[in-house]
């Protein structure tokens, strides 16, 4: 595994609670998920609200925040399913970075900590 996929991997794991966020031309809709690192190169997350239907091999962005961390995922969802508890999606991660706040009296400004990029199966899929 990627060393800079790991840590943002344990960051996530370590934060737990995060945002889903899906575009569409009326605008963003969000989602509050609990989230855990799934196997390899995936993130699961458990929805409790409302989850639309139809949402498998949407890109979907997730979103942390602690302290003064900032996680991004930008992502497409590979499974959903549905429970009792609400909908498990497993999240595919294309990109992830972790940023860091700074501030300097009355300026603050966001410094890239780690950023990993997946050039896996999803996107040499039309090489072949």
């Amino acid at each position: 595994m990627n060393p800079k996929l790991g840590m943002i991997r344990q960051k996530v794991g370590d934060i737990l609670f995060g945002l889903v966020r899906y575009k569409t031309p009326a605008g963003y809709h969000t989602w509050q998920v609990k989230a855990v690192p799934g196997e390899r190169d995936t993130l699961i997350c458990l929805v409790a609200d409302d989850w639309p239907k139809k949402m498998l091999n949407k890109e979907v962005n997730f979103i942390q925040k602690y302290k003064n961390d900032y996680l991004f995922i930008a992502g497409k969802i590979s499974a959903e399913r549905r429970k009792d508890s609400g909908t498990v999606l497993s999240i595919f991660i294309k990109k992830a970075c972790w940023f860091e706040r700074h501030s300097d009296r009355a300026t603050s400004w966001l410094k890239e900590k780690l950023v990993y990029e997946n050039h896996g199966k999803e996107q040499l899929g039309l090489a072949s």
